[in-house]
């Protein structure tokens, strides 16, 4: 059977025993057209009032089957917008704007403008009732896949060295191949073709770096002053591809199993002789080593410590946190698992990601994390991450929805108009986004098992 539809079903089959309240909701009732009022069809900008305000779109633009939201900053006093396509110069929807429950720091009122509703392809502004107008955005079909296509030209800069400083950035860098690579594309590009993917190849050139840091004992070399999570990461990450390599090359994925289980038994060594506080900074990386490296091999042991997890799983998506990497390991496993067991994994991370949804629905800029924190730009990442992965496994438009929010907001969609990862010039244009975008074409955009998203 074919991977992906494996993978699918098996984590499909645990959902029998879950009830949760979001719902699915079909594409082409969610997205109505509406008819603009005709009391509204002559464009604002007619108006002599100006107010003072700002409306954030964000640089990106938005898919034409997508979720269309953009703020309005003002002081709330806006009751109505306007949207004009600009090479017409014709309003094109109408409706009121909602405000959110609270304001701003200096008492402003954050209005949010829907307009999922336009469906057509074009370039467009938006304009409110008494004067505020936005910059111009494009509407598109296929508006992710071009960003995703933009993103991997030619691929990532791939380091010559790793450091302590990017280390981990490369374990999250091959994370993100190798996960888009597992749940969003066709194992090979045609039936009977050995092409190795573009995915897989960029994910092995990193591997090649990584062998160069590790003894015959397991030991990673003293310039990344690695850690006990780090190295089970390090474990985690060789597992995870010698998984997905090993149909192109058995001996190269042997070799990376090997390194592997060599680092896994050493830092299991460290770890049972290291304190509390120092354990617990590590069990999501062990728990994420211990599941790829069962789902690798089979081995007792590993689907031991996983399982030790069970009623407290670890969480995290990102390049300090690997917990929801374990579960989705060990429940996309081929080999025998426990079904209770993973009932108890499945549902906790459902939990995560319905609370998620909740924050974000509850939060001024639609994202799930306050604004303000050191780690902000890393968690809305890791949301997006979290809720492609919700909805690949429920395919709740829910899900859809908020992980557009958080890439709009990444993209400029902010109260600061910063554009943390769409531009070349970007602080975060090298974080990886390639499970996201990949994950929003496939699961969301196109949809369909007739569609593929395989390397050309």
């Amino acid at each position: 059977m074919n991977k992906r539809i494996y993978t699918g079903l098996f984590i499909c089959t645990f959902l029998i025993f879950l009830l949760y309240g979001c719902g699915s909701s079909d594409k082409a009732d969610h997205y109505k057209e509406q008819t603009v009022s005709e009391n509204n069809a002559a464009l604002v900008s007619d108006n002599e009032v100006k107010a003072s305000g700002t409306i954030y779109t964000g640089v990106a633009g938005f898919e034409k089957n997508g979720s269309k939201r953009v703020f309005v900053v003002c002081d709330g006093k806006e009751k109505t917008f306007n949207v004009t396509d600009t090479n017409s110069q014709k309003v094109v929807y109408s409706d009121r704007i909602l405000y959110r429950n609270t304001g701003t720091a200096d008492e402003n009122m954050i209005g949010i403008c829907d307009l999922s509703s336009i469906n057509t392809d074009g370039t467009y502004k938006i304009e409110t009732d008494s004067g505020i107008v936005s910059d111009e955005f494009v509407i598109k079909e296929g508006l992710y896949k071009d960003i995703l296509d933009g993103l991997t030209a030619g691929g990532k800069d791939i380091p010559d060295k790793l450091g302590a400083n990017n280390i981990r950035e490369s374990f999250l860098r091959i994370t993100d191949l190798l996960l888009a690579f597992e749940l969003f594309y066709d194992p090979l590009t045609e039936e009977g073709s050995d092409t190795v993917p573009k995915q897989i190849s960029e994910a092995r050139a990193y591997t090649e770096i990584l062998k160069n840091y590790i003894n015959k004992h397991g030991v990673l070399t003293a310039t990344l002053n690695a850690d006990m999570g780090t190295c089970y990461q390090y474990a985690a990450v060789m597992a995870m591809f010698a998984y997905e390599y090993d149909p192109y090359d058995k001996e190269y994925a042997k070799e990376c199993t090997k390194l592997s289980e060599l680092v896994y038994k050493h830092t299991q060594e460290q770890y049972d002789g290291s304190s509390a506080e120092d354990k617990r900074t590590a069990e999501d990386k062990r728990y994420w080593a211990a599941a790829q490296l069962y789902k690798l091999t089979g081995k007792k042991e590993y689907r031991q410590t996983v399982e030790d997890y069970q009623d407290n799983p670890p969480e995290g998506f990102r390049e300090d946190m690997s917990g929801y990497l374990g579960t989705v390991a060990y429940l996309t496993c081929y080999n025998k698992i426990d079904l209770d067991i993973g009932e108890k994994l499945i549902t906790a991370l459902m939990d995560d990601i319905n609370s998620a949804v909740k924050a974000a629905s509850a939060d001024n800029e639609l994202i799930s994390v306050s604004t303000g924190r050191d780690d902000h730009v890393d968690r809305v990442f890791e949301t997006a991450r979290l809720m492609v992965l919700g909805n690949y496994i429920t395919k709740n438009i829910k899900y859809v929805e908020t992980c557009e929010n958080h890439i709009a907001w990444l993209y400029g969609r902010n109260l600061s108009g910063t554009d943390h990862a769409y531009g070349m010039d970007s602080e975060y244009h090298n974080e990886p986004q390639e499970f996201i975008l990949s994950g929003l074409i496939d699961s969301y955009i196109y949809g369909s098992e007739d569609e593929s998203l395989s390397p050309q």
